[in-house]
């Protein structure tokens, strides 16, 4: 048991802490523990929360990040090892990353819309939670069924933290400081996914692949702890309405099955696409007289919002459709090995990484449509880099291709994000954040449907195509970018 001591020493860390706050009031856990008058007193936007509790509670949401980003990277490289080992084919083993995925997908508007009646911080430690015990339900599951199910359960617990993790951050930081602290937590989701294949791999050198799950524990067990310093955020008195999350369901869950099918069966895809198009339009019929809808159709009445989730659907689905296109181009037109195709999209996430991260200086200084358009522009010239590099191009041309691509799309998502955000009222905060991450689902779900598409309608040519749909598809954010900054430069925000 390679990681005993790790636990061993994580839990004396913890008993020695809780000891040491009894004992002498430590002031790092006082200021976890919000007081009872803290606890019903709601933070304003100008001042958010105080500097030491802003900074565990920025650490509880990085802590929730890291779990549910790291935690798609790892099944997604794990699946091949997951299957021999639960003598399961590849086929079923796919389930494993695709009913996390419609989990979500399915429940990430409820959940805002319960994060709006309850606060958020209820229902982002409930979703840590679930996540935390359900990962053990992965580690301790002994067939593919069992394991499918409890990714189930997981994805609806990282539903829960995706969906509050906005809303609570905009209660946290002062306004003045809002963007920065979204580029910071970009920055955490970026370099967690960049560091996903490592720690695989990593992983499964020493241990079964079933600690790549059991390593979530601690982690969670950390973001609980530090959730205590999370702001109460103002209750919204609402109905829930069965059916509209009935609804919402079938049409986000069948749409994204059927866009998975479009290559096997295409007459099977249509069917499921058009009925997802029909409960969504149930949906919003249902929704328009509704005075608290499950989908905030009265968020896209304000035009800053409307524009951003345009392009973040576009910039997202850029993105997938070139992640799906890249290996393939790079094997098989390029030459590259396996490892060598790792090692250098590696420079995707790293050029977002340092780029959210030399964000967070001045993001809340520019206005966000300059920003995205230079970020949707530098990934359309890096993706162009790499598709007109000759066949005997030396990796470092790759590289610098993949690496501008990243810069831009990491300039793109601080700004684009803190706009889509900062639009509506702190009160539709957790309706945002839910729209914000269903934005983006749903465009990495069309990206990589997409380029299935394209593979299937030529396989000698499929990743080429992909890669000019990726280019397609920047380019409309582009555009669309260009025409909120003439919009929006003297637009104020809402209050």
């Amino acid at each position: 048991m390679v990681f005993y001591p790790l636990f061993n020493a994580f839990f004396l860390m913890i008993k020695k802490c809780r000891s040491r706050y009894h004992d002498d009031g430590m002031e790092m856990f006082v200021a976890m523990k919000p007081s009872s008058t803290a606890q019903t007193s709601i933070p304003s936007q100008e001042e958010g929360l105080p500097g030491s509790r802003r900074v565990w509670a920025v650490l509880s949401v990085s802590l929730a990040v890291v779990l549910s980003v790291l935690d798609g990277t790892l099944a997604n490289v794990a699946l091949p090892t997951i299957a021999h080992s639960l003598n399961a084919s590849a086929q079923t083993s796919v389930w494993v990353v695709n009913g996390y995925q419609l989990a979500i997908i399915a429940t990430l508007l409820p959940m805002a819309a319960l994060g709006e009646f309850i606060s958020y911080r209820k229902v982002f430690s409930a979703g840590v939670v679930v996540f935390t015990l359900s990962s053990l339900g992965c580690a301790m599951a002994d067939s593919m069924s069992g394991l499918i199910a409890a990714r189930v359960i997981q994805g609806v617990g990282a539903a829960a933290v995706m969906c509050c993790t906005s809303a609570l951050l905009r209660h946290t930081y002062p306004a003045k400081t809002f963007g920065r602290g979204l580029a910071r937590n970009a920055f955490v989701v970026t370099a967690s996914s960049a560091a996903g294949p490592s720690i695989c791999a990593a992983v499964l050198s020493v241990a079964p692949w079933e600690w790549l799950f059991v390593i979530n524990f601690p982690i969670g067990i950390l973001a609980l702890v530090c959730a205590r310093a999370l702001p109460m955020t103002p209750r919204q008195p609402r109905k829930f309405d069965l059916q509209a999350i009935v609804l919402n369901a079938l049409g986000m869950s069948l749409g994204v099955i059927g866009l998975n099918q479009l290559n096997e069966s295409p007459a099977l895809a249509l069917t499921l696409i058009l009925s997802a198009a029909l409960c969504l339009w149930r949906l919003v019929k249902r929704c328009l007289g509704d005075e608290s809808p499950l989908l905030p159709l009265d968020l896209f009445k304000i035009p800053r919002f409307r524009w951003a989730i345009a392009a973040s659907f576009c910039m997202f689905a850029a993105q997938m459709c070139a992640f799906v296109a890249l290996p393939f181009y790079m094997q098989h037109s390029l030459g590259r090995t396996i490892v060598q195709t790792g090692l250098l999209m590696t420079a995707w996430p790293v050029g977002s990484s340092l780029a959210n991260l030399g964000l967070s200086s001045f993001v809340d200084r520019v206005q966000a449509g300059s920003l995205c358009a230079t970020g949707a522009g530098l990934q359309i010239i890096g993706l162009i880099l790499i598709v007109a590099l000759p066949h005997g191009t030396r990796d470092l041309w790759l590289l610098c291709g993949l690496f501008l691509a990243g810069v831009g799309f990491g300039f793109f998502q601080s700004p684009n994000s803190r706009d889509m955000l900062s639009a509506p009222p702190r009160s539709r905060s957790g309706a945002a954040g839910g729209m914000q991450a269903a934005a983006r689902v749903n465009g990495q779900a069309w990206g990589a449907a997409l380029a299935g598409l394209c593979f299937s309608l030529s396989a000698s040519e499929g990743d080429d195509l992909a890669l000019s749909a990726s280019i397609g598809f920047s380019l409309i954010a582009l555009l669309l970018n260009l025409r909120r900054r003439r919009l929006f430069q003297t637009a104020p925000l809402a209050d």
